[in-house]
């Protein structure tokens, strides 16, 4: 099939009106069993279009050793009660017991896309330290310093909150963590009114002979201002800002045993109700009013990264 008719028919036909379970079984054993996957395309270049200049930017990367070896499978079970549940099995590459079409409860469409989110893309997360004098993301701003920092999807959530990080399943979220966050964030810090964060999470790679070059899946940001409030009164139910790209501050979660108690963890929808994103905020005791910031990580639904991709492909197929 040629690569505009694959992409057109597993797109939007595929992802919402829904192929059946031979279709993406054939998808899958083409494009991650019988096939090579393509190596990671190498991380995007720092940019910030809208900013004015940019003072300060480090780079900070890692490799994955088992990367392009993993396969992911999602199970459909019946839980506790009779409920639907849903399993993560993760097989190598060349295991001998991979699942048959026929495997009870195999989602061979969601199986795609989880293994096409964690394989064949790469992901790179930037975090800006921005200024402008309202704080308002949607003008022009001036870009002072931004760190870059390759990171991984997973369907695995780590505890970053905890005195030891513990891990559960996320499925269907996908999350990108940021261990170390501490020294991969180093000189991200916000002093004075006027300054913000700004995230951005973009992917790259080749899906079905299609290149993706720095596509934006999710875009954030957050004012010195509103973190302020973190330290000075309790947050329960504040407003969506309409100024930031993230919707609101969500929960502000305790901090972990034996830490001092100027360190806060706190939860923040993205823009739109999009994605989720974790930040420790770190205030010093000598009184000033700089917060080191470090994000932790961002979570996002998988349909959220697969419809943004496909988007992608059909726009380049046009």
């Amino acid at each position: 099939m040629a690569a505009k008719e694959s992409c057109t028919s597993v797109a939007w036909s595929g992802l919402v009106q829904g192929e059946n379970e031979s279709f993406w079984a054939s998808q899958f054993q083409k494009a991650f069993v019988v096939g090579q996957i393509p190596p990671s395309c190498p991380p995007p270049d720092i940019s910030a279009a809208t900013s004015t200049s940019t003072t300060t930017t480090s780079t900070v990367s890692t490799q994955r050793q088992d990367e392009d070896d993993m396969l992911f499978f999602i199970i459909q079970k019946i839980g506790k009660g009779g409920k639907p549940e849903e399993e993560v099995s993760v097989k190598r590459k060349n295991s001998k017991t991979l699942p048959e079409l026929e495997f009870p409860g195999l989602s061979w469409e969601k199986s795609f896309l989880l293994t096409m989110i964690t394989q064949l893309l790469h992901y790179s997360l930037t975090v800006y330290v921005c200024y402008n004098e309202t704080e308002e993301t949607r003008k022009p701003f001036q870009t002072l310093s931004a760190v870059q920092r390759q990171v991984f999807a997973s369907p695995t959530k780590v505890r970053m909150d905890a005195k030891v990080n513990t891990t559960s399943p996320a499925w269907p979220f996908l999350y990108f963590s940021v261990e170390e966050f501490g020294d991969v964030w180093q000189g991200i810090s916000l002093s004075q009114f006027g300054e913000f964060i700004a995230v951005d999470l973009s992917v790259s790679g080749t899906v079905f002979g299609i290149p993706i070059k720095d596509l934006s899946i999710f875009r954030g940001g957050i004012g010195f201002s509103t973190m302020q409030k973190v330290f000075t009164r309790p947050i329960r139910s504040p407003p969506v800002n309409t100024n930031s790209w993230f919707g609101s501050i969500i929960s502000k979660l305790a901090p972990p045993p034996q830490t001092p108690v100027n360190d806060k963890f706190v939860e923040i929808r993205g823009p739109g109700g999009k994605g989720l994103v974790q930040m420790a905020l770190v205030k010093p005791y000598d009184g000033e009013p700089k917060m080191n910031c470090a994000l932790t990580f961002i979570c996002i639904h998988y349909q959220s990264i697969a419809r943004d991709v496909f988007d992608w492909l059909d726009t380049a197929t046009e």
